[in-house]
């Protein structure tokens, strides 16, 4: 099981220097990959219920300073040359499908091959209102503009018609290689069947060890269904392995015992079917200085720990 890092760049914790800190002590520590998250506009008024919180409460705010990921991997990619970049995750359907392509296939290429890319449907409606982009068929979107990214990174010489987007035959460089895996993001069962259909694997956020093996074994009937290899998709999990009780302090002596707790909740999930687990920091619980004293920290132990 790979161990990655999230890099929650907005708020306090959006500055350039806590930003380029964070990139280089994640590839010094022996990190795999280093993700960061998507919205374009935070609307003063949201009306929308956070998925990923059990209080549905968002936890942005509408002043946040916050970059969108597009500008950020590569301004990452310029400064770290080994670890992996991601987006966790990229809200497609807010978005046009060729630029899209266009600017991850970019990325790609100016990374040196180390794009991977979640792909998500949103839960915004105000974002997707300031954006003028249909809330109510994102789903229907997503899926369509998945296939239109995909296609014009294979075979951009033929057009394609979708039940939501036509693109004629065009040319189109520099061709992404290797090709990103794209993840569909989400918990629910449409996501997932989502990922099983069209995507490189699945990527849930902050579930439970169990919800996840749930998910894994949903994940395998839905590809076979579809006539895919299930063995081919992977599983990349985000969320938080430590909480803010545990971060409002500095990393313990080499002695404490909280690694021992740390490593068993990382094997229950390698268990359960991980094959990358994305470690997040809860927001707002840690000034940037102590972030990074806790990112080196874990990276020191977790580094080959599941290899």
């Amino acid at each position: 099981m790979r161990i990655g890092v999230f890099l929650g760049a907005w708020g306090a914790l959006a500055s350039t220097e806590h930003i380029r800190n964070f990139a280089e002590v994640a590839e010094a520590a022996g990190f795999t990959t280093l993700w960061v998250g998507d919205h374009i506009v935070i609307p003063k008024v949201q009306g929308s219920t956070y998925p990923y919180s059990p209080t549905g409460q968002s936890p942005f705010r509408a002043d946040d300073f916050l970059f969108e990921p597009i500008s950020l991997v590569g301004y990452l990619a310029g400064r770290v040359s080994r670890i992996g970049l991601g987006i966790s995750v990229y809200v497609l359907p807010l978005r046009n499908p060729v630029l899209s392509a266009k600017q991850l296939a970019g990325l790609q290429a100016l990374s040196g091959g180390r794009l991977s890319v979640g792909i998500g449907v949103g839960w915004l409606r105000d974002e997707f209102q300031a954006l003028q982009a249909d809330f109510e068929a994102r789903g229907r979107r997503a899926e369509d503009y998945l296939r239109v990214v995909r296609h014009l990174w294979t075979r951009p010489q033929d057009p394609i018609h979708t039940d939501a987007y036509a693109v004629p035959a065009v040319g189109f460089a520099p061709v992404p290689s290797p090709l990103p895996p794209l993840l569909v993001g989400g918990n629910s069962a449409a996501a997932i069947g989502r990922a099983a259909r069209h995507a490189d694997g699945w990527h849930p956020l902050r579930i439970s060890a169990q919800r996840l093996a749930m998910g894994r074994e949903q994940l395998r009937c839905a590809a076979t269904a579809a006539g895919r290899d299930p063995a081919t998709l992977k599983v990349v999990l985000r969320r938080p392995l430590m909480g803010a009780h545990e971060l409002g302090a500095d990393p313990p002596r080499p002695a404490d015992g909280l690694w021992a707790v740390l490593e068993r909740r990382l094997h229950q999930y390698h268990i359960a079917g991980v094959d990358e687990f994305v470690v997040e920091f809860p927001l707002d619980t840690v000034t940037p200085g102590r972030q990074l004293a806790w990112l080196e920290w874990l990276g020191a132990r977790a580094r080959g720990a599941f290899e």
